[in-house]
């Protein structure tokens, strides 16, 4: 140690590694603190999402029976006042009152201000109801026969048939043309003709109120039709140079075909029973849906503008440049292109079975069933989601998706095909390129790369039914109704044999208001964390008022009645109709036993008469009808607009136990009905069960 030396070698030396020690110590304490803080943060949020899901599903809330009168709840819970069930009419009070000031205040004291999404799906039995509707035959109107508009009065309605062949609106100009010789016709109430009808060359036929037509109809080159709503039974064809105008909705049992410069404009929504055709130069203008039971085919070098949605129950092939949609396309079978076509989807474009785009394609979501192909130079952006079932081939094209893109299958890029995914990319198979050794020249991805389908992740589905195609009213009005069952085999079957769940609704609360699911997503795609939980809970349903008042402006189908019968019922239901008015009313109810099936009761008052109309449907483990039975109700009309249905008409003949429910599901016409039951159901309706699946998702504001 030398003069002036604070300190020896060993010394300094040890001091030096003390002070390394210490610094190792505090950053392993700065680090510790950093992960323990970490899980703090993760233990509070997913504390959050259980306890609030503990309080909902544990506890009746308060006051216990806040169902009944949902502006008093101080807290809201799920659980019945008694035993270990979730009350099933909680959660659809829950549902239907969630914009209410006192639900809503309790859903944001449970996330502590944070946002989050309630989703609720149901496994059991009479879950959903069947879809049900009321159809009329065509009758045979009171008309006068005529072939020609020579001679019919101007000023007043006009059913019209031709009973030895077509009904002629004829513009052809002969040399020497006889007196009742017309180029034109107008008439500002109804015309209906119960025959083919021709619209000839040059011929203005205008129609003030709707143009009904039994038959087929033919607009001729340089014919020219305006009427209020349209209803056609058969084919619609618009020729060359024709001109057509509906001034509301239109109706086309059959098939429409627009030919090369004809013109068809419908101010409302099209209906299309058969197929739906434009030719090329053709034109074709919907302000609302259009919806085609058959397939869509819109050729190359068609014009053709539809403000909202398309529906295709079948294939489609759409070759318009710039077709634009405001709401979704729905293409239930296939979907091709030919070449030139654009298309712009502002929201949801579903497939059902195989997609090829050969030409430029915008949507807002995606979802294919049977395999995407993208050709050579085309581009395909999704500026949300996009779900894919089968494989994804990009053949030299481009494929954009904004979000996140999900492929139960392979994805085969060629030489100058590109994917670019913003969001995350879950492929269940290979992802196959020429150049594995550059995989950034063919796709690149935003968010991170799964080789499979995460649980949570939810297909869009084809829920869509093909609308009645209405029947002109001069003959609806002459015909009787009937009531037909429109649902599929596999539809009835997830009714009374359900395999999956099914959704009965979410809550959203984003920022403290209640939100939509776009709102939702793309605020969890901004946020740091979110965090997810479940529970899968047995739910009681026993829903039952001896009286009920049924309103237009109620959501409906509204059930009444739900719960298992469990001895023999006896007794009616007494529904009692407004003092005057026309208007209809449609009960259905829906039974499981030995037998399970269907009862639909349709009352109609026109004028002073009061008809009813009932049918039962039995269905088979598969769901297809294999038994019906018409009129299965004898009713009692006691005057003053009351009517007494015996209520064991609504199930087939069946020793109890007995799973029931009972909808309303039309109130047309009619300002109110009241529904009554004088039987003994109260006494012998008890609870059924249901498995209920509750997904929670909570993220940070």
């Amino acid at each position: 140690m030398r003069r002036a030396q604070l300190l020896s070698l060993d010394a300094m030396l040890s001091l030096i590694i003390m002070m390394f020690v210490f610094a190792a110590v505090i950053n392993t304490s700065t680090m510790l603190k950093g992960e323990i803080t970490s899980m703090i943060g993760w233990y509070e949020r997913s504390n959050v999402a259980d306890n609030m899901l503990n309080v909902l599903t544990r506890s009746p809330g308060d006051p216990v029976d806040w169902d009944k009168n949902p502006g008093r709840v101080v807290v809201v819970g799920l659980a019945e006042k008694t035993g270990n069930f979730l009350s099933y009419n909680k959660v659809m009070a829950l549902l239907h009152e969630r914009n209410s000031e006192s639900v809503f205040s309790s859903l944001i004291n449970l996330t502590g201000g944070k946002n989050s999404w309630l989703s609720f799906r149901v496994k059991g039995t009479l879950s959903k109801p069947p879809n049900v509707e009321v159809v009329t035959n065509p009758g045979t109107p009171s008309y006068v026969p005529a072939c020609s508009p020579a001679g019919l009065p101007t000023d007043s309605p006009v059913t019209v048939k031709c009973e030895n062949g077509e009904f002629e609106f004829s513009g052809y100009q002969p040399l020497n043309p006889p007196p009742w010789w017309l180029n034109n016709y107008s008439n500002q109430y109804f015309v209906c003709v119960l025959s083919d009808t021709f619209v000839g060359s040059k011929f203005y036929l205008n129609i003030g109120d709707y143009f009904g037509v039994n038959g087929s109809l033919t607009v001729g080159s340089d014919g020219h039709v305006t009427a209020g709503e349209w209803y056609v039974t058969g084919d619609t064809n618009i020729g060359n140079s024709g001109y057509a105008t509906s001034h509301g909705n239109a109706y086309i049992g059959g098939d429409l075909e627009i030919q090369r410069s004809g013109y068809y404009t419908v101010d409302g929504s099209l209906y299309v029973g058969g197929q739906t055709y434009v030719h090329d130069s053709g034109h074709l203008y919907v302000s609302g849906n259009l919806y085609s039971r058959g397939k869509l085919t819109l050729e190359g070098g068609s014009s053709v503008s539809v403000e909202d949605s398309i529906y295709v129950f079948s294939d489609a092939k759409i070759g318009t440049q710039g077709l634009t949609l405001n709401g979704d396309f729905y293409v239930k079978g296939s979907y091709d292109m030919f070449p030139g076509g654009t298309v712009n989807v502002n929201r949801l474009m579903y497939v059902g079975d195989s997609m090829r785009v050969i030409g430029d394609t915008t949507v807002g979501e995606l979802y294919v069933g049977n395999g995407l192909t993208i050709d050579e130079g085309k581009t395909l952006e999704v500026n949300g989601d996009a779900y894919i079932v089968g494989n994804l081939n990009i053949n030299n094209g481009k494929m954009i998706v904004h979000g996140d893109l999900y492929v139960e299958g392979s994805i085969t890029i060629t030489w100058s095909g590109q994917l670019q995914v913003d969001g995350n990319l879950y492929v269940t198979g290979s992802i196959i390129i020429p150049d594995n050794s550059n995989p950034d020249r063919f796709y690149s991805i935003g968010g991170n790369l799964s080789h499979s389908i995460p649980s949570g992740a939810t297909k869009p589905s084809f829920d869509a039914q093909m609308p009645p195609i209405k029947l002109p009213p001069c003959i609806a009005a002459s015909g009787e109704p009937t009531i037909e069952i429109n649902s599929s085999p596999s539809s009835l079957s997830q009714i009374f044999y359900p395999a999956d769940f099914a959704s009965i609704g979410d809550i959203i609360i984003v920022n403290e208001k209640i939100a939509t699911e776009t709102i939702a997503e793309n605020s969890m795609k901004n946020a740091s964390w979110v965090e997810t939980t479940k529970r899968i809970v047995t739910a009681s349903i026993r829903i039952y008022n001896r009286s009920y008042t049924v309103t237009p402006d109620q959501e409906l189908p509204l059930r009444l009645y739900d719960g298992t019968i469990t001895d023999r019922i006896q007794g009616n239901l007494r529904i009692i109709l407004p003092p005057t008015g026309d208007g209809n009313l449609l009960l259905v109810s829906a039974f499981s036993s030995v037998k399970s099936g269907i009862t639909a009761v349709y009352i109609v008052r026109d004028g002073e008469r009061i008809k009813v109309v009932s049918k039962q449907f039995l269905v088979n483990e598969s769901g297809e009808i294999y038994a019906e039975y018409p009129s299965v109700c004898r009713v009692a009309f006691r005057g003053g607009g009351v009517i007494e249905i015996p209520i064991d008409c609504l199930i087939a003949d069946v020793n109890p136990p007995i799973q029931f429910a009972l909808w309303v599901y039309s109130v047309d016409g009619f300002s109110w009905v009241r529904v009554e039951d004088e039987s003994n159901l109260n006494a012998v309706l008890d609870r059924r069960y249901s498995v209920m699946e509750i997904d929670l998702k909570m993220w940070e504001r």
